[in-house]
């Protein structure tokens, strides 16, 4: 997985892809969907986690992947419109740890829970680079996805 220290790159879309769908399919991270407006708020909630990488999706050939919350503000203020996310979290860092940084009870390695998603109080919105992601493992369930929720970039 690339980036998991405190740094940032520019990745293309089809790496970032490979790399999430990778943890879905080999269930070592959690993974959060973070809708527009809501990428600099799950970055600081993150920001003390060990080995987080969020990558910022607004639909183009490149997607920015970093571990720091402050990039993730900056990029929101100085681009025309705000990313979508998908944030990934290796599962080392525990299910009490996740937990309390979101604020949402996940049972003990279960894996029950590894995905979580995000709301802005409306409905869910998964970033186009997530159901892209599940695509590659469950194509069924990408369907599902985008017939339930709002797809955003």
């Amino acid at each position: 997985m690339a980036n998991e220290s405190n740094d940032t790159s520019m990745i293309s879309r089809e790496e970032a892809t490979q790399n999430i769908a990778a943890a879905l399919k080999n269930k070592t991270h959690f993974i959060a969907t973070v809708p527009p407006g809501m990428a600099g708020e799950a970055a600081e909630l993150l920001e003390g986690l060990p080995g987080f990488l969020i990558i910022l999706d607004q639909g183009t050939d490149l997607v920015l992947a970093t571990s720091s919350a402050s990039v993730v503000a900056a990029t929101d203020t100085l681009t025309p419109r705000q990313s979508a996310a998908v944030a990934l979290v290796p599962k080392t860092v525990g299910t009490a740890a996740i937990s309390e940084c979101f604020g949402q009870e996940i049972p003990d390695d279960d894996g029950s829970q590894d995905i979580l998603n995000l709301s802005d109080g409306g409905e869910v919105a998964y970033p186009t680079l997530f159901i892209d992601a599940v695509d590659l493992v469950d194509p069924l369930g990408a369907a599902q996805m985008r017939g339930q929720g709002r797809p955003v970039e």
